[in-house]
């Protein structure tokens, strides 16, 4: 999980490693807490297909988000992927 708090606008550069096509996204009201899926406001999970090695923007409703961990939608075979949150204040 990470804190976005005094982000406003930010996107994820996805790394070579990730060998899946699709994200979606968690949030709780404490870095430490209970995370749930986020969903838009037509009650559809939000999900964004991907591809290695590049930069993502990501939906509008994700930017007021301060807590938030990126779930990834296919089992990965290499190691650990990290992801890179990258940002303006």
């Amino acid at each position: 999980a990470v804190d976005l708090a005094g982000i406003k606008d930010w996107g994820i550069l996805v790394p070579s490693t990730f060998d899946g096509t699709q994200i979606s996204f968690q949030t709780s009201d404490t870095l430490g807490g209970t995370y749930a899926d986020i969903y838009d406001v037509t009650n559809t999970k939000i999900v964004q297909t991907i591809g290695t090695s590049r930069f993502i923007d990501v939906y509008g409703e994700l930017k007021p988000i301060r807590f938030l961990k990126i779930v990834c939608l296919t089992a990965q075979t290499t190691t650990d992927t990290i992801f890179q949150i990258i940002g303006k204040s």
